[in-house]
């Protein structure tokens, strides 16, 4: 449809029809924005449950973790996939503990088979680190 035609349309209405078409765009996009988070959550899920123990994976996500132990750029290891509870289990090194990422974590640090083009450097994980101790203070 030709968004000149529905903008002639919507100089037409009065208010309350246009809050009508106010409320039914809203609940529209929201409707559009949970099935393109359902569909990376799915697309997530097969993605992890295909790796198997001893991969590597690569975090990916933009931007930081603001006192987060996992940082773009870094490199884990799959210990385990628990494929009813849709967890899967990383370790970052072996000496570090094994952290657990449900769907939406796994979507949120953005894991890949590749590292990252621009991973964090020195500089970006001490400012996250700072940042994180700030936030927890005024949090507490």
């Amino acid at each position: 449809m030709d968004t000149t035609k529905v903008k002639r349309q919507l100089s037409r209405m009065n208010l309350e029809q246009l809050r009508n078409v106010q409320e039914y765009i809203k609940d529209r996009i929201r409707k559009i924005h949970a099935k393109a988070r359902q569909e990376r959550q799915e697309q997530a899920w097969a993605w992890a449950k295909a790796l198997k123990p001893g991969d590597k994976v690569w975090c990916c996500a933009e931007g930081m973790f603001l006192g987060g132990s996992i940082q773009r750029g870094d490199q884990l290891t799959v210990y385990h996939i628990q494929p009813r509870k849709k967890v899967l289990w990383l370790k970052p090194d072996p000496n570090s503990r094994y952290y657990a990422f449900r769907i939406p974590s796994i979507v949120r640090y953005n894991f890949k088979s590749t590292p990252p083009a621009d991973p964090m450097g020195p500089e970006e994980r001490r400012m996250a680190k700072v940042g994180g101790k700030i936030v927890n203070e005024v949090l507490s």
